[in-house]
This record gives C-alpha cells, structure tokens and sequence, in this order.
C-alpha cells in the first residue's frame, strides 16, 4: 500500500511559483550553523529580507544554487543534520499547521503526501505499507546523483528534518527502526547513527526510514479538526494554483533531463512530439506559464554540467560532447553565460601536488 497519488519525481518548473517560507525555513536553520543569510542567498536573487515575505514566490532554479551554496560553506559534516533538526513546525507556515493538527500518524502522513508541493520540497515524499512494515520514500529534487556531495546534504538536512518533525507531532514515542539510503557510507557514516539512534544501511534500493506500523494509528497529542479542515482548504487552493503553473514546465523539464548521453538536446520538435501536441501550441502553453523552452533547456543543462563537473573527472571536451556543444569553446561560451562563472570554478579542489585541470582556460 502506497499512500496518496504519486507525482513526478523530478524539480518542478523554474519559473517563481512555490512559497518562500519553506525555503525560508531551510536558510534560517543553515544559518545557526555558521553560514550567513546573504552567503546562502549569493546567486539567487533572492534578498535576506524577502525570506520573510509572505507574497515572494521561489523557484527551483534558486532552491539548487542555495544548495550548492551550503556545500560550500558547510563548516563541517555535522552541519547538515543539526539544520535539519532545528526546522520548526511554525517555520513551515500552513503545512506545518497541516501537520501538527492531524489526528493520527496515519493522517498526517496523508497531509504531508497530498500537499507536499505547497512546501516547495527538497524531496518528494511518500509513505508505503506492506507485509507488516512501513517506511518513508525520499527522492531528491534538487540532484539525481546519489554519490554527489549535494545529494549527500540534500538528504542528510531532509531527513533529519522529517525525523525530527515526526518526534515534534507524534511525542518522544517516535523512533525510527532503520534508515536506508542509496549512496555508500561516507567518511562520517558514525554520525548518522549518533543523530538518529537506529541502524543506517548505506547501499540500498531507496532513501528513506522504517518504523513500527502501529505508530499509524496512534492518536496525536495536539490534534484540532477544525485548524485541519481550515488547512486543507487553503491547501487545496495554493495546490491548484501550482498544478495550473506547474505541470506543461515539469513534463518538459523531465523529457530534457531524461536525454541519453553524447546525442544532442532534444529541441521543441521532438519534446513536442513525446507530448503529442503542435510545438507551437507547446511554445504558447509554456509562455502562458511564464516561462519558455530555450529558458527550460538551458537549466537543465546548467545542472547537468554543474553535476559532471563536480563528480565526474570528464574533461570540459567530454562533457561539451556529452551535453550536445558541437566544441569545448562553445560550452564554455553557454556555461559563463549560465552562471557567469568558469566551469572550473566548479571542480573540487585539488590536493597539493595533483596535475592541474588540463582543459582550456581552467577555466
């Protein structure tokens, strides 16, 4: 059994249209561990004063360069699970209400699975029940990599805060029975257990965790119908607004990142004709949308590059052919433009001793 509809597993459209208190309450937890509002902001666009307004709207787009921000600046390893764990339910606006009026664990889960969006998530969740168990799905949004530093983060931040709002709503009597994750257990693999207090499984099928499902039908300390009805009234309001906006920019997002590697991006052709539709009617629903094609494309391919740059050790030629460029310098020509940054900004930094990039421009 699987609760709620499942939705598209992959970072909705770039365009402004998910609320800021989600992101909002990420920066702000990033911050009591050492790195500055504007450092984590550098790159978005996004003023430190427009964290706390309630009518600025933010993208994907913006959610990804806050995450590769943190890398940066994470002080140490630590950092991304205390973040986590100092998330608030007053933080996280009306779906933090949603979540600490429900009746039971199982009607939480419900809420959290159908209004998700309106949160603007990191990682999609979904909850599962079978053969006596029961567990919690997380896919990343922001990254598809599981070996790359930022899906690493990503999923440590995100898991220790649903942990820990699973603890705030259910009481004490919440614990994890195991944690499963898909990447191989890092250099400080010791802290997960220290964090969570169960046994952690690197190398497994899913991210997620697995409790007790009794906890289910346990009734919760705080529950209030009418604050639950209010909410999900309001959030079936703002999940309107976003499906309206979001789901022509996801589908075609999800067809571009989907292209295989060393063939050309596909163009609004055949993204068109994998939705059975006219690509002029495609280019009008797009710009009805407030966003366009060549914009879509071009984010994708910023992430795809910013990925093989950081966890690859292709060389800035094999990834321009990877991404379609016809040549190294015109890849690097789109990248600055992108990012206004050389692609070798992006490298990890080398020990002493090591050969230098031997790409053009190290560019």
């Amino acid at each position: 059994m699987r609760f709620g509809t499942r939705r598209n597993l992959v970072a909705p459209p770039d365009d402004r249209c998910y609320p800021m208190h989600g992101t909002a309450a990420c920066v702000m937890a990033l911050t009591q561990t050492g790195a500055s509002a504007s450092e984590l902001l550098h790159g978005t666009g996004i003023d430190e004063s427009e964290l706390m307004s309630h009518s600025r709207k933010v993208s994907y787009a913006q959610m990804q360069t806050i995450l590769r921000n943190a890398v940066a600046l994470s002080p140490g390893p630590e950092a991304p699970f205390e973040a986590g764990r100092r998330v608030s339910l007053a933080s996280l606006g009306v779906w933090g209400m949603g979540m600490s009026s429900a009746r039971t664990y199982r009607e939480l889960a419900d809420f959290v699975v159908r209004y998700q969006w309106v949160l603007g998530p990191m990682v999609a969740f979904e909850l599962h029940e079978a053969g006596g168990s029961a567990w919690w799905t997380y896919t990343p949004l922001l990254v598809s990599n599981p070996h790359s530093t930022e899906y690493q983060m990503s999923m440590e931040f995100a898991l220790c805060m649903g942990y820990r709002m699973s603890e705030i709503a259910f009481g004490p009597g919440f614990k994890a029975l195991a944690i499963s994750l898909r990447y191989d257990a890092p250099a400080h693999a010791s802290l997960y257990e220290h964090f969570f207090g169960c046994p952690v499984h690197f190398g497994q099928p899913h991210d997620g965790f697995h409790f007790d499902p009794a906890l289910l039908e346990h009734r919760l300390p705080h529950a209030n119908a009418v604050s639950m009805a209010m909410v999900r009234a309001g959030c079936e309001v703002l999940l309107k607004k976003l499906s309206l906006r979001g789901s022509i920019e996801a589908r075609v997002r999800e067809l571009l990142a989907a292209q295989h590697a060393e063939k050309p991006a596909p163009d609004i052709d055949d993204i068109a004709g994998e939705l059975k539709m006219n690509p002029r009617t495609l280019r009008r629903r797009l710009q009805e949308a407030g966003t366009s094609f060549r914009g879509l494309r071009s984010n994708v391919l910023k992430d795809q590059a910013i990925a093989y740059l950081r966890d690859t050790d292709l060389t800035q030629e094999e990834i321009a052919a990877r991404l379609g460029f016809s040549d190294g310098s015109n890849f690097r020509q789109a990248f600055r433009r992108w990012t206004s940054r050389q692609p070798g900004d992006f490298r990890p930094k080398r020990a002493a001793g090591a050969p230098p990039d031997d790409d053009p421009e190290h560019l």
